[in-house]
């Protein structure tokens, strides 16, 4: 009995180890979209309270916006899942998004995660060339686009962009920040094929 409690006690202080030592993917100091082959897009966006005159202010016009867009749209589609102070003048939104139509919608801009089987009607091939991530040589947008069972993500933000999944091929203006995490530009489409 004294080695099955002894052994119960060294589980539970290993899991609590391996959870101490887990990162947070949403601990992140720039803005940062999530996106996953479920459609799904959670964003972590900063912002100032410059027209604002407080927490409450900003808080209370953030709920209106988005109650205005859910209400437009039929659904709740658009949700804050939290809001803190992060400085004097900063504030550190997470925001929920239940799929990449309504993150493009809301925040008004050319936004798309989807399916390549999905995305014929896009016009996403507008990249001539990819970068392979595995061995870094530039292939077609033929190769890059062949297996319609992958995701393909565009964009045209400044923004960091985790993506929940493997990368496999990049247009040549993202940059490869992390294993999972990119950063795209405002400058021209960003493209993200991934499985």
């Amino acid at each position: 009995m004294k080695k099955i409690v002894t052994f119960l006690v060294l589980i539970m202080l290993m899991c609590s180890c391996v959870a101490c030592n887990k990162k947070d993917i949403y601990d992140v100091d720039t803005d940062t979209i999530y996106v996953s082959t479920d459609a799904k897009v959670i964003e972590v966006r900063f912002d100032t309270l410059e027209g604002y005159s407080d927490y409450d202010d900003y808080s209370s016009h953030l709920d209106g916006r988005m109650s205005d867009y859910n209400f437009k749209v039929g659904g709740i589609l658009v949700w804050k899942d939290e809001l803190e102070q992060v400085g004097v003048n900063r504030m550190r939104l997470k925001a929920g998004y239940s799929n990449c139509y309504s993150y493009s919608g809301y925040n008004n801009i050319d936004f798309m995660c989807t399916k390549l089987s999905e995305a014929k009607e896009f016009h996403y091939d507008y990249v001539a060339n990819y970068i392979n991530k595995a061995d870094g040589s530039e292939v077609t947008s033929k190769i890059a686009l062949a297996d319609e069972n992958n995701y393909i993500v565009y964009i045209k933000k400044d923004v960091n962009i985790y993506i929940d999944g493997t990368i496999l091929y990049y247009s040549d203006n993202v940059e490869i920040l992390d294993e999972n995490l990119i950063k795209a530009t405002a400058e021209d489409f960003c493209c993200i094929i991934f499985k």
